[in-house]
């Protein structure tokens, strides 16, 4: 009996395990599958560690590729040709970040919910809706025959070649699918998709409900005019350009579509808002201000902080003109920021108005729309979204001569964006990485047009430059980003966008340095309309200080500057702040925080308490003269304005209406209102952190978080405390540059700091 019992426990065991290993558990596969010593969970933590020396095979390159990775696991490659050149990118873009490049190309072709479940269906609804997807492919379409498309294609067999390899990286097997294969409409798509990002705003629309109520003079006039205050422009002027429209607007793009987002006309989009970054800075000095005695450039773009990074740091060299180190973004095989032989520049963006939406008289049938004194039909497709776990999901997508319609019901609003229509930025971009002197760069620059960025350009000639490039397009006077247009009249359309020859630049400026911060290009003499929804300038004040502080800067004062936490928001605001919060009647810890405010040299160190209690102050400051107002017109979650007007109001305006709350019976004025956010502030943190003031520190709140696309915590890292704040240089640990062009020629000196490096 004893080993009969034992016989059966062992194949009950033996049952149960083969079971249990076999089962999926939710949304996980089968145990069993993650531990196949073949294809598991092993094999993939094997094969990350990338071997320093390695051969593959293939028939796709016309010859033999190098490829050295060095002691950070940056590729170096070497090939005689562009094609094979690109090849190996795509190959190896795919063997460290298949599965980011994968994510990237379903949420540009709303393509989620096959992977990840219906929870991704109104995703997936939006970003077709959009029309990434249609315009990559009416992108690929006008390249063919161009030697670009063989370039995409080259990319796109190596990608594929890593696909086709056994093992693939954990994210698919915990998701248990298999990427297809790649193509170049899907490098066009995530492209779109980037573009999309840092270009497409709702902000106009979303205002349109705040003009109902408050009128159209306040809103555009008084709370988001076109003037930013205190500007300290990228470029300077005069602006001598006469009035030349570089292409008219002929072609309409019609790929657009229509969403269930709105139930009327001006409610919230926060579901559909692109999720802009906190902000970039550039900056380059000329040979008489270098150390080097040539000319310097420093790119920090604060894009996301994730796992896998944004950025993919490499080296490309090719027989056929190639010799250009920097960073790619996977899925796009091009440099978007680095430095070859000869030249080096750097991105931020811009923040440019460049969508508008409009609205339409329809017929009674609502089937139709008029345009130019004439019924035109909403264009209808349908678009089938197969869910993971669930039945497809079938949609239609309608679009008018403007674009895609993105409200429902009777009075459909549609949205015109320059990136339907923009196709050629890998163009600029192909033609600049090999760009060997500032007429070459600015003959790839005239394809860049979405999204707008601020090319910031130095050469081993001397040249330094700062172009604002993009298409900006041509408006009536009276619609300068302002609302909802009326789509029937053509005299709302676009009429062209400004032409390459007017839009903002500065080249060899007298003062020997330029700058870019996201802020407001121009001054107000500008001839055209670039946007409103500018950064407020902080960044960009602080960057002119400080390479206006010495007479020369070196490589190492470019990283000092870089993690800059100085804070010139406080700086400006503060003093006038204490200033007014010398009364009697405070308690002891409201004294003690004045009297820590009063020794701080506005630096936001992240053990300090300071930066702290600056921050809250002027957020409850910010907000007491501005949310009553907005409260009595019966508006939430409208954006508030920039803070920026809060400093104009602060420091010239101590009696603005503003300051007074609407809710009392008394007329406040500055000092009631800066009083009041100071102890409300006080409560804040008492209430947070307790009444030891000592223990309050910025790092506290101020933290980096990294994480991982699968939003699993045991791929993510952090949170970190952190220095710097959202007005100082210093914003995240992003991709930073240094190139100093002295030793291009020699060894291509160019230093970076890369998060998480290339896997």
């Amino acid at each position: 009996m004893g080993k009969l019992a034992k016989l059966i426990a062992s194949i009950a065991i033996t049952t149960f395990l083969t079971i249990s290993l076999s089962i999926p558990l939710g949304n996980l596969p089968p145990f069993g599958d993650l531990l196949n010593p073949y294809n598991g969970i092993y094999e993939t933590a094997r094969l990350s560690v990338k071997p320093r020396k390695a051969t593959i095979f293939t028939e796709n390159v016309s010859d033999e590729v190098t490829v050295l990775r060095d002691n950070y696991g940056v590729p170096h490659i070497f090939a005689k040709t562009d094609e094979d050149l690109f090849y190996t990118l795509g190959y190896l873009h795919a063997q460290d970040r298949l599965f980011q490049m994968d994510m990237q190309r379903r949420m540009a072709k709303g393509e989620l919910s096959e992977v990840l479940g219906k929870g991704q269906i109104k995703q997936d609804k939006k970003i077709r809706r959009i029309g990434l997807a249609k315009s990559a492919r009416r992108s690929v379409e006008k390249m063919e025959n161009s030697h670009l498309i063989n370039l995409l294609r080259a990319y796109s067999a190596g990608v594929n070649k890593r696909i086709s390899e056994r093992n693939l990286p954990i994210e698919f097997k915990l998701l248990q699918y298999k990427p297809s294969k790649w193509s170049p409409e899907d490098t066009l798509a995530v492209a779109k998709l980037i573009s999309w990002g840092l270009s497409g705003t709702l902000k106009s629309l979303e205002l349109e409900k705040l003009v109902e109520k408050l009128g159209e003079e306040t809103v555009w006039k008084k709370l988001f005019p076109e003037e930013t205050p205190f500007l300290v422009p990228i470029h300077d002027g005069p602006y001598p350009y006469t009035s030349k429209i570089t292409q008219k607007d002929s072609e309409s793009p019609r790929n657009g579509d229509s969403e269930e987002i709105l139930s009327e006309k001006n409610d919230h989009l926060s579901s559909f808002k692109s999720d802009l970054p906190l902000g970039s800075n550039n900056w380059i000095v000329f040979e008489g201000k270098s150390e080097t005695k040539k000319p310097m450039l420093a790119s920090d773009p604060h894009l996301s902080l994730s796992i896998p990074a944004v950025w993919y740091q490499t080296y490309l060299k090719s027989e056929e003109g190639y010799n250009t180190a920097g960073v790619t973004l996977p899925g796009v095989p091009v440099v978007l920021i680095g430095a070859n032989q000869s030249i080096a520049w750097g991105l931020t963006n811009i923040s440019a108005d460049d969508t508008d939406f409009y609205s339409y008289q329809t017929n009674s049938d609502g089937n139709k729309y008029l345009y130019d004194e004439k019924w035109h039909s909403f264009g209808k497709r349908k678009e089938t979204i197969p869910v993971k776990g669930s039945k497809d999901v079938t949609i239609v997508i309608e679009n008018t001569i403007h674009g895609p319609i993105i409200t429902s019901g009777e009075d459909p609003v549609a949205m015109k964006w320059t990136g339907h229509r923009s196709w050629t930025e890998l163009k600029a971009m192909f033609k600049i990485n090999k760009a060997k002197n500032l007429n070459e760069f600015k003959e790839g620059l005239q394809y860049w047009h979405s999204p707008p960025q601020n090319f910031a350009y130095a050469d081993k000639h001397g040249n330094i430059a700062l172009f604002s490039a993009g298409w900006f397009p041509i408006r009536e006077k009276n619609t300068k980003g302002k609302g909802v247009l009326d789509g029937s009249d053509p005299k709302n359309d676009w009429k062209g966008f400004v032409s390459f020859e007017e839009i903002p630049h500065t080249v060899n400026p007298k003062k020997g340095h330029i700058s870019s911060a996201n802020q407001d290009p121009v001054g107000e003499n500008y001839p055209y309309y670039i946007g409103r929804f500018f950064d407020p300038g902080y960044r960009g004040r602080r960057i002119n200080e400080l390479l206006s502080s010495k007479k020369t800067h070196g490589i190492n004062d470019f990283k000092e500057y870089q993690h800059d936490i100085f804070s010139k928001a406080a700086e400006s605001m503060l003093p006038t702040f204490l200033k007014i919060s010398e009364v009697e009647g405070l308690n002891s810890i409201e004294k003690q925080a004045l009297d820590i405010l009063n020794e701080w040299d506005y630096e936001m160190r992240e053990n300090d308490t300071a930066p702290l209690i600056w921050t809250i102050w002027e957020m409850k400051f910010f907000r007491n003269i501005f949310e009553d107002e907005y409260k009595q017109a019966g508006v939430k979650n409208l954006p508030l304005p920039k803070p920026i007007l809060g400093e104009k109001l602060l420091r010239k305006e101590p009696n603005s209406i503003w300051f007074d709350n609407v809710y009392t019976p008394i007329r406040e004025n500055r000092k009631d209102i800066t009083i009041e956010s100071f102890k409300e502030a006080i409560d804040f943190l008492s209430e947070d952190f307790g009444e030891d003031i000592n223990k309050w520190k910025w790092g506290e709140v101020n933290k980096y978080y990294f994480e991982h696309l699968t939003r699993l915590q045991a791929f993510s890292r952090g949170p970190y405390p952190a220095s710097g704040g959202r007005n100082t240089l210093k914003v995240a640990p992003s991709s930073k540059a240094y190139p100093d062009l002295e030793k291009l020629t020699e060894n291509d000196k160019i230093e970076f700091i890369a998060k998480h490096g290339p896997s």
